[in-house]
């Protein structure tokens, strides 16, 4: 192979390169404004929604809301009452086994 063969090869290698890197370019920026084109819709459509007026809840669903949120208060004040009795009740234990004090 002569010297100018292989500059010749070279240079279709390299024109080859050029093209498919041009044409990998062309795909990201191709990507790259398809995601832009998405980005802007779902800002629109959010931004919409954000116009939107918030539905008002209904007199049965505070009222459900409110029943819920009695019961876990009840919950936890029973739980928080059985804690406090077992607490005395241990501390009334102690006091017993202790015995009088002594001067």
């Amino acid at each position: 192979m002569a010297m100018s063969d292989q500059f010749d090869e070279s240079d279709g290698q390299m024109a080859q390169g050029d093209g498919l890197a041009e044409a990998q370019i062309a795909a990201i920026e191709g990507a790259f404004a398809e995601h832009d084109r998405v980005l802007a819709r779902l800002r629109r459509e959010l931004a919409e929604l954000r116009d939107r007026p918030a539905p008002e809840p209904s007199h049965s669903e505070l009222e459900d809301g409110l029943e819920e949120r009695l019961a876990r208060i009840e919950t936890r004040l029973d739980q928080q009452d059985q804690a406090l009795r077992h607490v005395l009740h241990r501390l009334i234990a102690f006091f017993e086994r202790s015995g009088p004090a002594k001067d």
